[in-house]
């Protein structure tokens, strides 16, 4: 049987394939009706390592069991690969409308999973295949010489965590236990993955974490609006503008553009385009996208005037913004030679003039020589009783050339919501490692690494898990010392 003939049971309609431009081994589905891109997969030697279908709206809605699903997607596995016995099921994971289904290999030495070794299947609630992909890669086992004890991985691991205290927002779709309020707790920061099994440094994760912060000083605003700010002048014109989930998009440019040739999304940025997103019901200025061209030129302001320009803009919308807000600190050095990158870059603009035989052809390059702004960030975090509020950063980026405000993305958490912060007596950092300790179990298993050559290498360490829970902890909450951990769904690990 072809592959088609294989696929053919698991897709709703007729199918034809393509095989695509790029590459010999990868196909395009296609609807055998509407001729329209369905899906794809690929072959290896032959045989099919991965495949995607767009899911079809003629699908039925029904949902099906767990154990339908599973079925489900051995069938679809056996079709391509009848040594299925060579694999177990390792985990069953639920993701929004889909269950992602895990086969892997088992070393018996020590009865565990080697990850990467199988085949995964996608399988949606109303039991079509959406994705599958498998792995047959050669690899090589390591085992070790000796193996310390779980107390002592503990211990090491333990040892090289930290803790922040921090305002967060426990919402219900992150932590199984959350309510959806803020409250004060301890983050928990991981510094490694694992401890390997022969006692060694385990894997970092982040080697410094700490985010150096500087308090800002207050600043009267300026008697400018946030427009000229901007660079918006009497010369630009507002092209629409439109209220989209309570807030209000405005659209402007200081050329000739037509009114539906942009879309009101802020997160694309359009040539010659300038948009600004305020809150509805308070006015707020929350984000700005603008993506003009400026003509290249060697002066550029430094990051000293910068930082003033974005002060000066934040105060314009906050006129409190030294009660709330922390400057991010930034190392000097890294705009210093960034600068002098550019006016390397900038000579070899001014190199051009060489190469062209007259020289009202190179005057005519250099008017029309325009490019995106480059520009300075600055990061600003939000402070309540002098503690951050976590996921609570803003970024304003200045024009290196212009001074302008290129880009804004405000993250302002409710007043309402941060007054309704319960107080009291915190816990201590100590109390709160003892209980993320009470949930923490250090359990075996094989992580797959990669050496220069591509080939896979297997090693044995201890792994941070939370039996009771499934899901980690993340977060120690500072008044009650609940553990509150991340909600992993439907999840099934054997």
């Amino acid at each position: 049987m072809t592959i088609i003939e294989k696929l053919l049971p698991f897709i709703s309609v007729p199918v034809t394939s393509q095989r695509s431009e790029f590459a010999e081994n990868e196909f395009t589905l296609l609807n055998g009706e509407t001729k329209e891109e369905i899906g794809s997969y690929s072959l290896e030697e032959g045989n099919l390592i991965s495949f995607s279908l767009h899911p079809l709206e003629e699908e039925s809605l029904s949902t099906l069991n767990k154990n339908e699903i599973l079925e489900k997607g051995k069938q679809f596995f056996k079709a391509f690969n009848p040594n299925l016995n060579d694999f177990q099921l390792s985990s069953l994971l639920e993701l929004d409308e889909s269950f992602m289904i895990v086969y892997e290999k088992k070393e018996t030495t020590y009865d565990l999973f080697l990850p990467g070794t199988g085949f995964v299947v996608t399988v949606n609630k109303a039991g079509q295949v959406t994705h599958y992909n498998y792995s047959n890669e050669s690899y090589i086992i390591h085992y070790p010489e000796q193996i310390i004890p779980e107390s002592e991985a503990l211990k090491q691991y333990i040892a090289q965590l930290d803790f922040e205290l921090v305002i967060q927002k426990f919402d219900r779709a992150t932590y199984k236990n959350g309510d959806d309020t803020y409250r004060f707790s301890y983050q928990v920061i991981e510094q490694v993955m694992d401890i390997p099994v022969d006692g060694q440094e385990g894997s970092s994760i982040r080697q410094e974490f700490n985010i150096e912060e500087s308090p800002i000083n207050k600043l009267v605003p300026l008697k400018k609006s946030i427009y000229e700010m901007i660079g918006i002048t009497p010369d630009y014109q507002l092209i629409n503008q439109k209220i989209i989930d309570g807030n209000r998009i405005e659209i402007w440019s200081g050329v000739a553009v037509e009114k539906e040739s942009f879309s009101y999304e802020m997160e694309e940025a359009e040539e010659q385009i300038i948009k600004l997103c305020f809150e509805e019901h308070s006015g707020n200025l929350i984000k700005i996208t603008s993506q003009e061209s400026v003509s290249c030129s060697n002066e550029k302001i430094s990051y000293d005037e910068a930082k003033e320009k974005a002060l000066q803009f934040l105060f314009q919308l906050y006129p409190n913004a030294d009660q709330n807000f922390k400057l991010e600190k930034q190392e000097q050095e890294n705009f210093d030679i960034e600068l002098e990158e550019n006016e390397d870059d900038l000579d070899e603009v001014d190199h051009l003039e060489d190469q062209l035989e007259l020289e009202e052809d190179y005057e005519d390059f250099e008017d029309d020589f325009e490019l995106l702004e480059e520009t300075y960030e600055f990061y600003f975090h939000y402070y309540y009783k002098d503690v951050r509020v976590d996921q609570h950063a803003s970024v304003i980026t200045v024009g290196k050339e212009t001074g302008r405000i290129t880009f804004l993305a405000l993250e302002v958490p409710k007043e309402q919501e941060l007054n309704e912060v319960k107080e009291g007596s915190l816990i201590s950092i100590e109390r709160a490692k003892t209980i993320y300790k009470e949930s923490l179990k250090m359990e075996l298993a094989y992580l797959m690494e990669y050496d220069e050559d591509g080939q896979v290498h297997y090693n044995l360490s201890y792994v941070p898990a939370f039996p009771a829970t499934v899901g980690h902890v993340k977060a120690i909450d500072a008044l009650t010392g609940d553990a509150m951990f991340v909600d992993v769904g439907d999840a099934m690990f054997f």
